[in-house]
């Protein structure tokens, strides 16, 4: 009668050895950082030559589009505040600030006329500024803010983006690349492309699901091929830095056993991530996105033709091998389940699957995750961009926010530690609170509490404040003493304890005959 008993603490404790924190303590170089963007954070929308983006003129004209009516004409007030904030990332001990370039304060007419040089001593202030702090910035070209005059002529779905994103890059290469040494071209062009011209959750001027968020993707690919090579060949001898596109996914696991659902969630993960990691990468769109939308535009809707535009086999060389860091932004996880009956038109009648989050799913998802990407994407290097934990209620004593990213950091170091991954580091979202697209100033994201009823948006740091500027300044991510060798038996423990459990378990069979 005592053998369940005995396996049972067993399971327990290989269980609690499996979820616990790793102590070992992270590379002494690992990239320590915090993110912010233009739009959401800088204000001054309409200072010193800025002309609107595509947000600033849909808020303005949409106000009910957020729930409480806000937008992002001051919200943190940083483009006033860069000593702070440079004073702020220094204070947390942070190695790393991402954060983006506005389009429209570099060239207020999107595409036209002269540089603003405004705009540009202000960049030029700000990134030298952290590097005269040792913090590296980590800048974004594209972050969701479109000038809207380019808007005008179609945005992301006119092909003529290309050549107005490159000649807008160069400027920044130019102009910031002695002391940027890390570039994003595009921020989350998933979310960027279904939100804006698919379903219209993001600011836009009108939608056709399951067509325009294609074209957009093509096209955004497309010009950040060519600035990668525009960099690698013209910028990259002399600046020796690197160019990558920021993807955003989540990590989605099968409801149910059943091959359907395994193969729902591998199908997913494939339209969400390889849908711009895959021509990244591969040189192409992956093969089960290329069918199902085919086979979806001929057979079932009856059209002579995908409705996925295809690449030239030109494009693919061009396009194929121009990342150089895996930069990745999560935050949830979620399962995953079979379609059989089919979804209104768009983007996720073609996945044929659907999804519900598992609550704090990704504080254990974000290690396979990581192993699925590196599987996937030739053992490539990884940097996560943004991740983080918000609240609507979040006070100065965030403990939840600790909590979560302690789970966060000990899985990413089991990722390097166990699975043998590569990742250079982690920027948490965000820096300060700010505005949040589709929630306005309702969710807060901030390390740092922002007042927004005082003039100059005092900035409070949270008690998660305090605890990351720790792990920054130690590499431990909590508070018992590191350990700074991987000897220590936790990344070891939990198979040791698989091996004993198998070995009693055959002994008590044994036994029992």
């Amino acid at each position: 009668m005592t053998y369940p008993f005995v396996i049972l603490i067993l399971v327990h404790l290989s269980t609690n050895v499996a979820t616990s924190i790793n102590n070992h303590r992270f590379p002494s170089d690992f990239l320590w950082g915090a993110s912010t963007s233009a739009f959401q954070f800088e204000g001054a929308w309409n200072e010193d030559g800025k002309t609107p983006n595509v947000w600033d003129y849909f808020l303005h004209n949409r106000p009910d589009f957020i729930p409480d009516k806000s937008n992002a004409d001051v919200s943190a007030n940083a483009y006033h505040m860069v000593k702070t904030d440079v004073e702020l990332v220094k204070s947390l001990n942070l190695k790393v600030f991402r954060t983006s370039v506005a389009w429209t304060r570099i060239l207020p007419q999107g595409n036209e006329g002269k540089p603003n040089q405004i705009a540009i001593n202000h960049y030029k202030n700000l990134f030298r500024l952290l590097k005269e702090n040792n913090i590296e910035p980590l800048v974004t070209l594209s972050h969701f803010d479109l000038p809207q005059k380019l808007s005008l002529y179609g945005g992301f779905l006119n092909s003529s983006i290309v050549e107005w994103f490159t000649n807008y890059a160069r400027i920044c290469f130019d102009n910031f690349g002695e002391d940027v040494k890390q570039w994003a071209t595009f921020n989350e062009p998933y979310i960027w492309c279904v939100g804006a011209y698919g379903v219209g959750f993001l600011a836009h001027s009108k939608t056709n699901p399951g067509f325009w968020e294609y074209t957009c993707g093509h096209n955004l690919l497309k010009a950040h091929a060519a600035v990668w090579h525009m960099y690698d060949e013209e910028f990259r001898p002399t600046q020796k830095g690197t160019v990558s596109l920021t993807n955003a996914a989540d990590w989605v696991v099968p409801k149910t056993s059943s091959i359907e659902d395994k193969e729902a969630a591998e199908r997913h993960l494939l339209f969400r991530i390889g849908w711009f990691a895959h021509p990244l990468y591969h040189g192409n769109y992956p093969s089960v996105m290329i069918e199902n939308i085919k086979n979806i535009s001929i057979n079932e809707e009856g059209r002579n033709s995908s409705r996925l535009p295809e690449f030239t086999k030109e494009e693919i060389k061009y396009i194929k091998g121009t990342n150089d860091i895996f930069y990745l932004n999560t935050y949830f996880a979620h399962y995953a389940s079979n379609v059989i009956t089919k979804l209104p038109p768009g983007f996720d009648n073609d996945i044929r699957a659907t999804i519900e989050e598992i609550p704090n799913g990704i504080t254990w998802g974000i290690r396979p995750f990581i192993s699925w990407i590196r599987k996937n994407f030739n053992n490539v290097s990884i940097m996560i961009t943004e991740n983080g934990k918000g609240s609507t209620d979040a006070g100065l004593q965030d403990h939840y926010r600790i909590d979560f990213m302690q789970k966060i950091f000990s899985s990413i170091r089991d990722s390097m530690e166990i699975d043998n991954a590569t990742v250079l580091g982690y920027t948490f979202w965000s820096l300060y609170d700010g505005f949040e697209v589709q929630y306005g100033y309702k969710m807060k994201m901030g390390l740092t509490y922002i007042d927004f009823n005082s003039n100059n948006r005092t900035r409070i740091p949270r008690q998660s404040a305090y605890y990351y500027s720790n792990v920054s300044r130690t590499g431990c991510i909590s508070n018992s003493t590191c350990v700074d060798a991987a000897s220590c038996c936790r990344a070891y423990s939990f198979p040791i304890l698989s091996i004993i459990m198998a070995i009693i378990m055959a002994v008590l069979t044994l036994c029992r005959c």
